[in-house]
């Protein structure tokens, strides 16, 4: 029974707080938030999720990492486009050891 009733938790409770929750939580206030964190904390004295179910700010924290890698490695996400480019590193290690030697080339003594 508990684990059915932490199935529906998640799937109806959980889904229904992280939906969108990267573009609404900016807007609540910390009373709000308190609120939801009690509905939370009630579900969990009540059975309903386990002890060690996050707090709301760890789940739109969590919502809000999946979001982004979601958009920084799928180049047909939406929000991709908005994103800065990569840095793009030029210098390889090869580059990087022939501009060395050739720095240092004038300082070091003549093998032959």
């Amino acid at each position: 029974m508990r684990l059915c009733s932490a199935s529906i938790y998640r799937a109806i409770i959980v889904a229904r707080l992280k939906y969108a929750a990267s573009a609404w939580r900016g807007f609540t206030k910390a009373s709000d938030r308190q609120r939801i964190n009690s509905v939370i904390d009630c579900a969990r004295c009540l059975g309903y999720c386990s002890p060690d179910t996050s707090t709301f700010e760890e789940l739109c924290d969590t919502a809000d990492d999946e979001l982004f890698s979601k958009a920084v490695q799928l180049s047909k996400h939406v929000l991709h486009a908005l994103l800065p480019p990569p840095p793009h590193n030029a210098i390889t290690l090869d580059t990087d050891i022939i501009f060395l030697s050739m720095l240092l080339s004038p300082l070091l003594p003549s093998v032959l």
